[in-house]
């Protein structure tokens, strides 16, 4: 059966009704092991896109620490969103919400901002001084999410009005959206984590290996060229699955720093491992770069793949914290 068509008037590229948004724009943080909120820097994929990817500080990652989400919007000039020739009944109440969904995670859920409506005393300005200040917060656990997570802000019927002759066309249900505002994805994983993990499934793999696929490590990027591989197929993947009851945090610290291990001592094999450890400047984003992110902020010891074990598994301790 079809879906019922609604022909409401809404918000739309092409009619704002003179609505003006300012978005300040989300910041992004997390709790690190003494419970401190740390800000984490973002940046598109590509330039102009809107999806963007946590350029991580070395400790945070989506499986072992928490995020959250922050934005303030301000909404000015909103009086003729409301009355026969708005979107909402003259004396109904319109919201703020933001509607995340996280297709890899099959979630999906929303957190309310705040409510505005206009008053007798608004209109009884010339010009329309209507302004309204909006928060949004969105917190996710850690392990709660992987892929992309899409927010998309909209403003929403919060309280129903009563009517007019002249209203009876405009939309009047609560939670009725009536437009969109602002959008934002973060990637959570892939390109642009320190240590590039992916999910895979595949019944003939073992619980997890690595791909190293460079050429060039002075200038291949990292987050293309390398791969850390979970096998959900697995048998014992159960084990390293935080959203488990059989999850055991030492085994995925093991796992984690025997691919890291993996992944340097392939380029220590390499015609390349001097120029890569000395070199003072690295192409942004190569493989060469992200190992000399471990050794000179990291402080890693890369003198051995005995030291490398040993300052891996330091790390990886430090960063999963129960």
């Amino acid at each position: 059966m079809a879906g019922q068509l609604f022909l409401y008037p809404t918000i739309t590229n092409e009619e704002n009704y003179g609505l003006k948004v300012l978005n300040k724009g989300w910041s992004v943080y997390y709790h690190n092991a003494e419970n401190e909120l740390i800000e984490l820097d973002y940046k598109p994929v590509e330039l102009n896109d809107r999806i963007n990817y946590i350029e991580t500080d070395g400790l945070w990652d989506a499986d072992s620490c928490d995020i959250l989400l922050s934005n303030r919007i301000v909404l000015t000039d909103f009086r003729n969103l409301f009355g026969s020739s708005g979107i909402a009944c003259k004396n109904a109440k319109l919201g703020v919400s933001a509607i995340w969904t996280s297709a890899d995670s099959r979630q999906r859920s929303s957190v309310a901002g705040g409510v505005f409506n206009v008053t007798e005393e608004d209109y009884k300005t010339e010009d329309d001084l209507t302004s309204v200040e909006i928060d949004l917060d969105v917190a996710f656990p850690k392990a709660a999410l992987k892929g992309d997570v899409n927010v998309s802000v909209v403003i929403y019927i919060a309280e129903p009005g009563i009517p007019e002759y002249d209203e009876m066309h405009l939309a009047n249900e609560y939670g009725f959206i009536l437009g969109t505002i602002d959008s934002f994805t973060l990637k959570l994983d892939g390109n642009g984590s320190l240590f590039p993990v992916f999910e895979v499934y595949e019944t003939d793999k073992p619980l997890w290996y690595v791909r190293c696929d460079w050429l060039d490590p002075l200038s291949d990027a990292f987050s293309e060229s390398v791969s850390i591989n979970i096998n959900t197929a697995h048998k014992n993947y159960k084990y390293i699955d935080q959203t488990q009851k059989t999850f055991c945090k030492q085994l995925l610290i093991e796992t984690m720093s025997a691919a890291v291990c993996c992944i340097i001592e392939e380029a220590r094999n390499s015609a390349f491992w001097d120029q890569i450890i000395s070199d003072e400047s690295q192409e942004s984003g190569s493989v060469a770069e992200a190992i000399q992110y471990f050794q000179n902020t990291l402080e890693w010891d890369l003198t051995s793949p005995l030291t490398v074990s040993e300052s891996a598994r330091k790390y990886f301790d430090r960063r999963m914290v129960d």
